[in-house]
């Protein structure tokens, strides 16, 4: 209970100290991961950031270098117009000047959708400047170059060789060098967005290469601290459990003063070497307590066995004399039961002479009384079966006049017959009258009718018959019930007599059996003399084989008491040597 109690208490006491301490590895771990994907999230957004800057600025290189390539379109476009137009005016014929002429507005609408390009892609007051100078130099190009194609199609030639000569040429140098201050201007920009753009490109991966190196070192601290301060203890722990498993007590207990996990481990695997500690001194104490047991209980079987022999020699010593003293009355017993069987033998054997003579007179007094009962069950069999005769005689009158009966019945049926065939001869005439008045149509019914008439005259015929022998029937029977009433009384008188007999031999038998139940009563008086003398005899013969049985009985008896010493003898010497 004092185990169980302090066991407990260090339980509560670990279990508060985990509760308080589970936080700092858990914070740490937490904080970390935490540290870990919010550097992650920003590398991640400080990378999109740099791309969509990167991919502005590059398109902004893209805007500019399209700006560019205008800008030089729109210069080829100038220089063609002009190269154009001085092969139309020195074209040799009007279908070579017309070809040139129509190239020429080609051009001129290529230029105006170049410029329709380019204008949006104007930025900054500077490029608005110039790009308003270059569209009024080009208006003006276009101005000079009409009045030159005009000129030239009035027939003015000179007139217009002046005008292509100089301010037409004048005017396409100006445009020129509009087209190129402006190529200068965004050629500049250009320059620059691609600087810019090489500048981010450059900031951006040397802060992608700082964040990962920093993630890097993060990472690395983390698994440095989590190998340190759990991955190791707990390496040492398990070895020191082993030690413990192993019965290595003398083992120390690391890291029992943290104040986290590890600590909480430490101590619980102190509570567990302190119980086996407590658990190992019990061990000894129940050795030690076992081995004074041990001494104490040899003592006290040492002093049992000496108790033991005296108090059990003792009792051995008393039932050796005891059946000692059996034995010689058994001895004495078996010579008295011996002498008392044989004088029974001689009494049993006059006995069974006189019970011998009383049993023959008994048989021949049996025989008498059987022969009166045998007459006398003759004549009462004669008796009954005179009733029976006579039972028998008035039963054949009752059938007989049952008989009679049924005569009787049987005439009136034959009346009642009679009586139907002469109504159907009767009706079998009114039958052939009808059959005759209907004539020819009547004639099978008249035959059918004529049948029929034979059929009830056959019918009254045998029913007379029938009735003359139903009338010697009746007589018959008349006759026979007379006969037999006769027969019955001669049998009942037969009866009487028999009755009469049968009562004088009963009053014979009567006396017969009191004779015999006499000498019965003398020949089982004479028997039951006979098997006491036996019994006793055999009394005799059975004490005296008991005995002989008792000094058997008495003789293990005391080889037993003998070997029950001698047991005694070898017990106590076991419990002493234990």
């Amino acid at each position: 209970m004092i185990i169980y109690s302090a066991t407990f208490q260090m339980d509560v006491a670990l279990q508060r100290k985990r509760k308080a301490s589970a936080i700092n590895i858990r914070s740490i771990i937490i904080g970390s991961s935490v540290a870990l994907f919010v550097i992650s999230i920003a590398i991640g957004l400080f990378s999109v950031v740099r791309i969509g800057m990167i991919n502005s600025v590059s398109r902004s290189v893209s805007g500019e270098i399209e700006a560019v390539t205008i800008l030089g379109r729109m210069k080829a476009l100038s220089q063609e117009l002009r190269a154009l137009d001085v092969l139309g005016h020195n074209a040799r014929s009007d279908t070579e000047r017309r070809r040139y002429l129509d190239e020429a507005g080609k051009a001129q609408e290529a230029f105006s959708a170049a410029w329709s390009a380019y204008a949006p892609t104007v930025m900054g007051a500077d490029e608005r400047i110039l790009a308003h100078r270059l569209r009024e130099a080009w208006q003006h190009f276009l101005a000079v170059e009409a009045e030159a194609t005009a000129l030239d199609r009035a027939g003015e030639r000179e007139l217009a060789d002046t005008v292509f000569a100089e301010p037409f040429q004048a005017d396409a140098v100006a445009f020129t060098q509009s087209v190129d201050s402006v190529l200068v201007h965004r050629q500049a920009r250009a320059l620059e967005q691609m600087a810019e753009a090489d500048a981010v490109g450059a900031t951006s991966r040397l802060a992608v290469i700082v964040a990962l190196a920093f993630a890097a070192l993060l990472t690395l601290a983390i698994s440095w601290f989590i190998v340190r301060r759990v991955a190791a203890p707990i390496a040492t722990m398990t070895r020191v459990m082993a030690r413990l498993a192993e019965n290595d007590l003398t083992v120390a207990i690391p890291d029992g003063d943290r104040a986290d996990e590890i600590g909480a481990i430490a101590g619980a695997v102190q509570v567990f070497k302190e119980n086996m500690l407590h658990a190992k001194s019990l061990e000894d104490e129940a050795t030690r307590i076992r081995v004074e047991a041990d001494q104490e209980r040899k003592f006290v079987l040492h002093d049992m066995a000496e108790r033991f022999e005296e108090t059990v020699g003792e009792i051995v010593g008393t039932v050796t004399a005891a059946v000692l003293q059996f034995q010689g009355t058994a001895r004495q017993m078996s010579t008295t039961a011996g002498q008392t069987a044989s004088q029974s033998t001689t009494v049993a054997a006059a006995a069974e002479q006189a019970e011998s003579n009383v049993r023959m007179i008994a048989a021949a007094a049996d025989e008498l009384g059987a022969s009166v009962q045998e007459v006398g069950r003759q004549a009462e069999l004669s008796a009954a079966m005179a009733d029976g005769a006579a039972t028998e005689a008035s039963q054949t009158i009752a059938f007989v006049q049952v008989l009679s009966g049924a005569a009787d019945r049987i005439g009136d049926v034959v009346k009642l017959i009679a009586k139907i065939a002469a109504q159907t001869n009767l009706l079998a005439l009114n039958a052939a009258i009808e059959a005759a008045r209907a004539g020819d149509a009547g004639r099978g019914f008249a035959v059918v009718a004529a049948e029929v008439k034979q059929l009830a005259g056959e019918a009254r015929r045998a029913t007379d018959d029938i009735a003359s022998h139903v009338s010697v029937i009746k007589a018959s029977t008349s006759d026979a019930v007379a006969a037999i009433e006769g027969i019955a009384t001669r049998v009942r008188d037969m009866s009487g007599t028999a009755a009469s007999i049968a009562a004088a031999v009963e009053q014979q038998g009567a006396a017969t059996q009191e004779i015999v139940l006499n000498i019965s009563q003398a020949a089982n008086g004479t028997g039951e003399v006979t098997a006491n003398i036996t019994t006793v005899a055999g009394a005799a013969e059975h004490t005296g084989a008991a005995a002989d049985q008792m000094l058997a009985s008495a003789s293990t008896l005391s080889r037993d008491a003998e070997r029950l010493g001698d047991e005694v003898q070898r017990f106590l010497k076991s419990i002493r040597a234990a």
